[in-house]
């Protein structure tokens, strides 16, 4: 009998597409900055403009993007608080050991917020202000 790996759990799967969502967010946004020196050299303030708003632009739309991956992989269940609360646990041991551990919960945070609508925080769903950059939460 040949073994199959088992599917991965939604949460799990879930989990990924937003750290992978996260990831090109910080892949896209370096690609644009990168460009600021050159900008800065040749003396092209429209061209600086235009990164500006690509690089906040493209924090909106990687949250988007995440957020309708999300929802084309659980459907209705995307409002499920305990399904977020297990994908909040996955999510922090996949971005665990980075740089900007806190930035890309922030980034998990602005995804649950386009779902829930919070007002405040939610710790039960959401990454809480941490120090030291670790990944804990409640």
């Amino acid at each position: 009998m040949e073994w199959q790996r088992a599917e991965e759990p939604d949460w799990q799967r879930g989990a990924t597409i937003l750290r992978d969502a996260y990831l090109e967010y910080v892949a896209a946004f370096r690609r644009v900055t990168l460009q600021a020196r050159s900008r800065f050299e040749l003396r092209d303030w429209a061209g600086g403009r235009r990164d500006a708003v690509a690089r906040l632009g493209q924090y909106r739309s990687s949250v988007t993007s995440a957020l309708e991956a999300l929802e084309a992989l659980l459907g209705a269940r995307v409002r499920e608080r305990t399904t977020w609360k297990a994908m909040r646990t996955e999510f922090a041991e996949r971005i665990a050991g980075r740089g900007d551990v806190e930035i890309a919960q922030t980034f998990f945070n602005s995804v649950t917020r386009r779902v829930f609508t919070t007002v405040g925080v939610d710790p039960e769903i959401e990454f809480l202000g941490t120090s030291g950059g670790d990944a804990s939460h409640t």
